[in-house]
């Protein structure tokens, strides 16, 4: 394998929110694994992706995400928030709220609704970026409403002049690399995440990661992004061999450009993934939750519903698989 081509700066862990037995956050459990992240040299935190069930949380819980994190970080470490509401209002609102709470910047990536066309969203991404000083990344993942866009809308709304970066997770490498490119001159960041398996994204121009899944090897993540930047490609092997059995068990899916023949053509040629909606860039939050409790964390494995709980054969699957890739003694 050769070295990646830009300098891999940093991951991001993305936190999951837990529950209590009465469904309600439990933010004790919340700082403690804040703690724990920051104990373990993480370069930062991410608050509200799709590793916190963002989808199924309220504007005022997502705010008291925000305030539990930055109150538990402080100065230690910095963090960044994700924005999917649809909705210019409560967006705008989140923004303000992350920035009086020392977020670095924000991800402004709204799901998809009804007639949230390309100039409603250009609207939106306008509105919030000049809500306040923050950085402000572009959310491009699939089953959001960015995911819609025809090329040359995506492009023009990637050329904001507000724009700090891209979000991307599950962009295949030519996506990563247009990224990259299109940015170059603006120094601005090419995120990808969800997985440890972030060799062939790096490499493709991807400059940090948004990662669900660091939880629950934090060290060995740490690891990894430091050997990308130091060009160490026989710890990049080892490590990546070692964590192979949870990146193929957690996902997400390979993208067609990591896949051989006609598909990885297709995608390269179409500079997008094939894939589509079929490939969710999403962090199985039951078994992250669970992983952390056989870990010996105080959380529970609780997820809001429809998302199902773990069963015990699930859990002695996930168990085996973690001692596997050396996350489990």
């Amino acid at each position: 394998m050769s070295p990646p081509a830009t300098p891999f700066a940093a991951v991001f862990v993305a936190l999951p929110t837990f529950y209590k037995e009465d469904g309600q956050i439990d933010f004790s459990a919340l700082k403690h694994m804040v703690e724990y992240v920051l104990s373990r040299d993480a370069h930062g935190v991410a608050v509200c992706f799709e590793a916190a069930e963002d989808p199924l949380l309220s504007d005022d819980e997502r705010r008291m995400l925000v305030d539990a994190v930055a109150d538990t970080c402080g100065d230690r470490a910095p963090f960044m928030v994700h924005i999917s509401s649809p909705a210019t209002r409560p967006a705008v609102d989140l923004a303000r709220h992350a920035e009086g709470k020392g977020a670095i910047g924000v991800v402004v990536s709204p799901y998809r609704v009804p007639g949230l066309g390309y100039r409603a969203l250009y609207r939106h991404f306008d509105r919030v970026c000049k809500a306040g000083d923050l950085r402000t990344y572009l959310g491009v993942r699939p089953e959001g409403a960015t995911d819609m866009l025809a090329p040359e809308e995506l492009a023009t709304l990637g050329n904001h002049e507000q724009v700090a970066g891209v979000y991307a997770p599950a962009a295949s490498g030519p996506v990563l690399r247009s990224w990259a490119k299109r940015l170059k001159a603006r120094t601005g960041a090419v995120f990808t995440g969800c997985s440890f398996d972030f060799s062939d994204k790096a490499k493709a121009g991807a400059t940090a990661s948004v990662c669900g899944l660091a939880v629950l090897g934090i060290e060995k993540t740490v690891a990894l992004s430091e050997a990308f930047t130091n060009t160490d490609v026989s710890l990049i092997r080892r490590l990546e061999r070692q964590l192979a059995p949870a990146t193929e068990a957690l996902g997400p899916p390979k993208s067609a450009e990591e896949l051989s023949g006609v598909k990885r053509l297709a995608a390269r040629i179409a500079q997008r993934p094939l894939e589509g909606a079929d490939m969710l860039p999403v962090t199985p939050f039951a078994l992250v939750k669970e992983g952390l409790r056989l870990q010996g964390h105080p959380v529970r494995s609780l997820v809001r519903p429809p998302f199902e709980r773990v069963g015990p054969a699930q859990s002695e699957r996930l168990k085996s698989v973690m001692k596997s890739a050396g996350l489990l003694s």
